[in-house]
């Protein structure tokens, strides 16, 4: 398996799992871990990103609605909401350009009522609410 490891001003590094880097970047730095795989003719990065936000009618369309102007494919969504009327929502997005990436966070995050948006890092449990 391959990971994906964001540089600072170099982009993204390809290294095994268990490559000696990438064991110490799991260690000590895993928001900066991306799974990756090898793509037949472009690279892809799948992301996961968890949105929390206070639950409200129209809060999926508004996400949606972000990603799509930011052109980005989504590969899943898993949405729900907690006991405490808190929407938490799943999505696991392609990006061709990691760039990409901060600008939907950037927006996702300025979505009214939305509280949170973070990376889920490579073989990290989802949360349940």
């Amino acid at each position: 398996k391959i990971l994906g490891y964001i540089t600072r001003g170099r982009g993204v590094s390809v290294h095994r799992q268990d490559c000696p880097n990438m064991i110490n970047y799991l260690k000590n730095e895993k928001d900066r871990l991306l799974e990756v795989e090898w793509a037949d003719d472009t690279g892809i990065y799948t992301v996961e990103l968890e949105v929390r936000a206070i639950d409200r009618p129209r809060l999926t369309s508004d996400v949606m609605d972000v990603i799509a102007d930011v052109r980005i494919h989504i590969n899943s969504v898993f949405s729900r909401v907690t006991k405490n009327n808190q929407a938490v929502m799943n999505l696991k997005l392609e990006f061709k350009d990691l760039s990409k990436l901060q600008a939907v966070m950037e927006r996702i995050q300025k979505i009214k009522d939305v509280l949170e948006i973070r990376r889920v890092l490579p073989g990290e449990v989802r949360s349940d609410g």
